[in-house]
């Protein structure tokens, strides 16, 4: 079985977040919410070690934290959501490129059918599509606070 180093790095990156948030301002929302993000981060990622294909928790974690911090940092400017913003887009990204990569494998040999996790037959043109439409839905949530961040600034 290969590790997912990258994965549980970014885990314990997010629970130490929230363990610096509790730390420097005593704010118990950041400690469980860091825990929280970094357990669901470190399970996808041992997910993903036992099944590469399995993406779709640390995509769901990365995706949420990047929104949920990308605003953080524009309205606060601080730099700890930054960093956990910067670090779950770069999340999104990677797993986006690993779910288009990694084709999933026919069931027998005679369908042409792909299958998803939740028994969903679908042929690779159909799977690559909808894998396609949800990076671009996570993009664009993540996306519009960063680029009305970047715009302010252009702004200045």
């Amino acid at each position: 079985m290969e590790y997912d180093w990258l994965g549980f790095g970014y885990a314990a990156l997010v629970a130490a977040g929230g363990v610096v948030g509790y730390a420097k301002a005593g704010s118990v929302p950041s400690l469980a919410a860091g825990l929280l993000f970094g357990g669901l981060a470190g399970l996808g990622a041992y997910q993903q070690s036992k099944d590469p294909k399995n993406v779709w928790l640390s995509l769901v974690a990365s995706g949420t934290l990047s929104a949920v911090m990308g605003m953080r940092f524009y309205n606060s400017r601080k730099a700890m959501p930054g960093i956990i913003a910067g670090a779950s887009l770069l999340m999104v990204g990677r797993l986006g490129l690993q779910i288009m990569e990694k084709p999933l494998k026919p069931t027998d040999v005679e369908s042409p059918c792909y299958v998803f996790q939740n028994g969903i037959c679908l042929n690779k043109q159909e799977n690559m599509s909808i894998a396609l439409v949800q990076l671009l839905v996570l993009q664009l949530a993540v996306g519009k606070g960063l680029l009305a961040f970047v715009y302010g600034r252009l702004q200045d």
